[in-house]
Parts: C-alpha cells; structure tokens; sequence
C-alpha cells in the first residue's frame, strides 16, 4: 500500500435543476510527486457530469465545474468522492480521498402575474313598496277574528290539583339540660391522647408489678436436650419461667446463660454453634432458679451434606416455583409437579 500523496476538503456546493455550479476542493500536499496528477469526481447523482482535471504539487485549490439537467434528482447527495491517479516509478497509483455534497434544489415557479380587477356591477334599481293598509283597520280586523274564535272554541279549564299537605316530622321531647356550675366544669378530666396514654402506661406498670411480686415456681428449658451434628448445624432455646399464680414468661432474655465447656459449642445470643465433638451442659439461671439441658456435638469438623428439604425445597419457596400458579398446581406444569408450598417436600411428581 502506496503511503497518501494529497489530501482533499470539499465545500458544499448547491445549485437548482438545469443550472451550472462549481465544487471548490482544497488541495493539501502530503508527498511529492513528479507531474501532474490527474482528479476526477466520483458519486455524482444521474444526470449531473463533470469533466477530470489535473494538477500539480504546488497546486491548492481546484475547480470543478458541474452540469446538470432538468431530471436531475432533487436533494442532499453525500456520495461525492474524488479520486487522484499520481505516477510513481512509472506506475500509476489510485487514491480515493475526501467526501463532498452537492445539494440539487428543484426551481422556483415563475410568477404569474395577477388579473386586472373587474369593475364592479352597477347597483340595481330599487322597486318602490307596495302601499299598506292603514294601521287601523288591521288592528280593528284583527280584534274581530280573535273575539269571535274565543266565542266558538272556548278554552277548557283543567281542575288544580293541589299538593298534599305537607306535615312537619314527628319531634322527640328533649330533655331540659341543667347548666353545671363553673367549679364542676373545671374539675371534669379531659378526656385526650395524652390522658389515654398515660393511663395505658399505667395499666402496663401495674401490670409488671404484679408479676414482679408474684414469686417465681419453676424454671424450665426448651429444647430439652441438644443435638449438633456437622459445621453448618445450630440450635436455639428458650426460657420459660412459671409463677406461684401459674403464669408462665418467656424471660430467654433475663436469664444468665453458662457453658460447662465452652471449647466444644460457640454461644451467640441465644444461639449454639458446634465447634468441637464432645458431650457438655448448657446451664440458665434467672432469680435463684437452674435448668440445664444436655448438649451433644458430632462430626463439627464435617460439612453437611446437600439436603433437597434444607437446601432445595427453601428455593424453590423464595421464587415461586411450589405455588398455585406454577408447579405447585394440582396439575402441576410442564409434566413436573411440587407440593403446594412445601408442605410435602418429598411428593414430587415427574411425567
């Protein structure tokens, strides 16, 4: 590939059918060449033509002059291009450079000139009015005619109908209210969101005192024992305290929580973790009271295996897929079938 000899900027050029213009080219030299170098435009729409030219290295500027016709197409034509042959090494070498537009507009009609205006008609003559008969006798004629058609076609007269009475609603007796006297009003509560709060809060308070005073029977720890079997395993409890009064509270968050060995279980909150095999005893204490509990660890080194009711199953719940409208339908979907929710992880029918 022969390295770039010119480089070409195009101006717009613009002319109307059937009319002569010029595209101007700015000519700028990259490379010496010897001779000259023959242009020629390329892209030009139907009907237009142009004739090659040729230049030199000193050249800056070059002319086209373009011809169009009567049928050439109207419009912006962007597909003008020019293409340089330059000899090099008595070889000929093409190069296609630069992107003009020649833009064709469709001429303006002549003016027609406008039509002398026509005079206007001469006015036409008025007709005299015929003579009218006097006021009189037509206002006389016409109370005779009236009279008469009252006499022959009297007017018929339909009964009033007149409303139904209208009776005023029954009215209860009130009661006469006596005024109270002015101390009265003063000392009454009001009764707002203030009062009311306040007095819930005192409900509550006497409420949690009555159980504070109630001594507590018995304490009690739930699961009753404790099984952690692989790494991914954890098991949380609860306290539950019963009174004197038979009142049961759940007081997990009052008690103190101990380990007998610590190395074999991670306590967080209210929670076990296995970290070690081995036997131990979860112990609570709350208000004098002990409940302990057996807590055994297996396999904590281990990860449990994939579980399709721990592992599975919570899936497809998150997305949908064991609902009425998927493939927990009686019917199922696609020949595949789930239990409605989970609720039998283990019935799943395929077709």
């Amino acid at each position: 590939m022969a390295e770039q000899f010119l480089a070409f900027a195009f101006q717009t050029a613009a002319t109307e059918q059937g009319q002569p213009t010029d595209i101007v080219i700015k000519v700028e030299k990259k490379k010496d060449f010897a001779g000259p170098a023959k242009i020629e435009l390329l892209g030009l729409p139907n009907e237009v033509t142009s004739e090659p030219r040729e230049i030199t290295q000193e050249t800056a500027e070059l002319v086209f002059p373009i011809k169009t016709t009567a049928k050439s197409p109207a419009g912006r034509h962007k597909t003008v291009i020019a293409r340089a042959i330059v000899m090099a090494n008595g070889e000929p070498i093409s190069h296609t450079l630069g992107t003009g537009e020649l833009r064709i507009d469709v001429p303006t009609p002549p003016k027609v000139d406008a039509p002398p205006p026509v005079a206007a008609p001469p006015p036409m003559p008025v007709a005299e009015a015929a003579p009218q008969p006097p006021a009189e006798s037509v206002s006389r004629g016409w109370r005779s005619y009236a009279s008469n058609r009252r006499r022959l076609y009297p007017r018929r007269r339909l009964p009033q109908q007149r409303p139904p009475p209208q009776r005023p609603p029954p009215q209860r007796p009130r009661l006469p209210l006596r005024p109270l006297p002015h101390s009265q009003h003063q000392n009454m509560p009001r009764f707002t969101f203030q009062n009311a709060l306040l007095s819930a809060c005192l409900l509550a308070a006497i409420a949690n005192q009555s159980l504070a005073e109630s001594p507590v029977a018995k304490l009690d720890l739930y699961p009753p024992d404790v099984q952690l079997t692989t790494a991914r395993d954890r098991q949380s409890f609860i306290a539950v305290a019963t009174r004197a009064d038979g009142v049961t509270q759940d007081v997990t968050a009052a008690v103190k929580v101990t380990l007998a060995d610590p190395a074999l279980a991670k306590l967080d909150g209210h929670t076990l973790y296995p970290t070690a095999d081995g036997s131990t005893t979860l112990a609570v204490v709350y208000q004098g009271l002990t409940a302990m509990v057996p807590v055994v660890v297996k396999d904590a080194a281990a990860d449990r295996p994939i579980s399709f009711k721990l592992d599975v199953m919570p899936v497809f719940l998150r997305t949908g897929c064991n609902t009425g409208s998927c493939h927990g339908a009686a019917r199922g979907k696609d020949g595949f079938n789930l239990s409605l929710l989970a609720t039998t992880p283990t019935a799943i029918i395929t077709g």
